[in-house]
C-alpha cells in the first residue's frame, strides 16, 4: 500500500488548521510555473533543548532553542534563524505582485521540526507506514507587536528557495524537517513581535526572533 502522509491522527499534537490551508493555497502555483523566490532564506544549524523556557510571550524561546510543543505532542520545534527584513536585494527580479506592498516587510523564520514515533503511536498512529508532515500538522504565524497574527493568507505571498512547505514527510523516530516560513507583516508591527507555532488544539510555542 502506498505511503500516505499522516494528518488526522496527529490532531491533538498539531493539526492542519484553516489558516494553514490558506497559507498553502497562497503559495500554490501552476505546475508549469517556476516558484517565485522573493525572500532570503535563513541559516541552519544546531538547536538545543530548552525545557526551562516556557515558550510563552512572556518567556519566549530564542533562535537555536527547541522545545516540545506541548506534553504528549509528537513535535519538537526549533527556530534556527529569523530575518526581520528578508526581501531579496533585487526586487526587479520578481513580478510586481510579489514585491512587498507599501508598508509591508517580509519576515522569514527558519524552523526545524523533530518527530517522535512513540508519541504518534500513543495517538493511535503508525509513523513508519503513514508518515507525518511538519507543514500540514502545524500552523506557523508571525504575531506582530499589536498581537495580530500574520501568515501566508495575509499580505503579499512570499517564499524562499527552501520553504518548509516543500519539506519531505517524516517516517522515522527522530527524523527532522527543516525549512523557511515567510510572511508579509505590516512594517510597523515587526519590531517587538514573535514567531508562533501552534497545533489545531490551540497549543502554541512563541519564539523571539532575536
Amino acid at each position: 500500500m502506498a505511503r500516505r502522509t499522516r494528518v488526522a491522527a496527529l490532531a491533538l499534537a498539531g493539526a492542519l488548521t484553516l489558516t494553514g490551508a490558506l497559507t498553502l493555497a497562497a503559495c500554490s502555483r501552476p505546475a508549469n510555473e517556476a516558484p517565485v523566490v522573493n525572500a532570503r532564506g535563513g541559516a541552519t544549524g544546531p538547536a538545543t533543548l530548552a525545557p526551562q523556557v516556557a515558550g510563552t510571550r512572556d518567556d519566549p524561546l530564542h533562535p537555536g532553542q527547541s522545545h516540545l510543543l506541548v506534553t504528549g505532542s509528537a513535535w519538537t520545534v526549533a527556530l534556527l534563524d529569523a530575518d526581520l527584513d528578508a526581501v531579496v536585494a533585487t526586487p526587479q527580479a520578481v513580478p510586481p505582485n510579489r514585491r512587498p506592498a507599501a508598508g509591508e516587510t517580509f519576515v522569514v523564520g527558519t524552523f526545524r521540526l523533530t518527530i517522535s514515533a512513540p508519541a504518534v503511536t500513543a495517538q493511535g498512529g503508525d509513523l513508519a507506514s503513514e508518515g507525518a508532515s511538519a507543514w500540514q500538522s502545524l500552523h506557523y504565524a508571525y504575531v506582530g507587536a499589536d498581537g495580530t497574527a500574520y501568515d501566508g493568507a495575509t499580505g503579499t505571498p512570499c517564499a524562499t528557495a527552501a520553504p518548509l512547505l516543500l519539506a519531505d514527510p517524516l517516517w522515522a523516530d527522530g527524523a527532522t524537517a527543516t525549512g523557511d516560513v515567510c510572511v508579509a507583516v505590516p512594517s510597523a508591527q515587526v519590531a517587538g513581535g514573535w514567531w508562533r507555532v501552534s497545533n489545531g488544539a490551540g497549543d502554541a510555542l512563541y519564539f523571539a526572533p532575536k
